[in-house]
């Protein structure tokens, strides 16, 4: 999935092909990694938009990145987020002090850097 010229993001459940008539629907993705995409200050929050099926995020050695959308609130099947070597955005993702926090609560798992912020409990039975 190409995200610009000098940015590179890769996916787990997409399709290579660029043939309109088998290009894989967004609505369908269920795991995105964004790595190594420097000059990625934000993310646009067009690119959340179709995301209804996402589950797992994770995104890694993206200096730059200074924030997340709101817009990540709609992504009610989000339910793993991985943020590494994001020192901005790490700061922001903090459980309860992160500015980014009220985004990404209702997100049962999340990552920081190796560190949970909040991990799913499993219910006893």
């Amino acid at each position: 999935m190409k995200m610009g010229t000098r940015q590179r993001a890769s996916t787990a459940t997409t399709s290579t092909s660029t043939s309109s008539s088998s290009c894989f629907p967004l609505s369908q993705l269920q795991s995105l990694e964004l790595w190594d995409v420097t000059e990625l200050e934000f993310l646009p929050e067009e690119w959340l938009g179709n995301l209804t099926s996402l589950q797992h995020l994770v995104i890694g050695n993206c200096p730059n990145l200074t924030s997340l959308p709101q817009g990540i609130r709609n992504l009610k099947s989000l339910h793993r987020l991985e943020i590494r070597r994001c020192p901005i955005l790490g700061q922001r993702c903090q459980r309860q002090t992160g500015e980014d926090w009220p985004n990404i609560a209702h997100v049962p798992y999340v990552e920081v850097d190796g560190k949970k912020q909040q991990q799913e409990t499993i219910p006893s039975s």
